[in-house]
């Protein structure tokens, strides 16, 4: 089962590579990496989806991070099945492609981009303008 997992970490050359040794000592395997802030305090926000190998428990994982140097989980979750990173750059470029569905478009990839289940758009005096199947 896919996880994502949050982590602040110290932002210095090896300090990822030392959250992916220990991700992966805890039976987790990574499948991408998405960066997402570079704080002015010398520390950087990532998020990890990863993999758990039979038998292995996601909260090891968690322990295995927050036992190291700086490093601080701040959340893991279940990943939707086959669900890939949608990145940033990809919702910026779908929703310049065609500047009349801008609005609508945003709504379909809401729940891709920000890792959540639905998205609507709703007027003030219409209601619900426009949905993703599951609102």
């Amino acid at each position: 089962m896919p996880f994502l997992l949050r982590v602040e970490l110290p932002d210095v050359p090896g300090s990822l590579g030392r959250v992916a040794t220990a991700i992966g000592e805890a039976g987790g395997d990574i499948e991408a990496i998405e960066i997402v802030e570079k704080r002015s305090d010398g520390c950087a926000v990532d998020d990890v989806l990863l993999e758990m190998a039979p038998g292995a428990m996601p909260d090891s994982v968690v322990s295995a991070c927050n036992g190291l140097p700086g490093v601080r989980v701040v959340w893991i979750s279940r990943y939707a099945a086959g669900g890939n990173l949608f990145l940033d750059l990809e919702a910026v470029e779908e929703l310049t492609a065609d500047p009349a569905r801008a609005a609508d478009k945003l709504i379909d990839i809401l729940p891709i981009t920000f890792r959540a289940d639905w998205a609507a758009r709703v007027h003030e005096t219409d209601g619900v303008v426009y949905a993703t199947e599951a609102a």
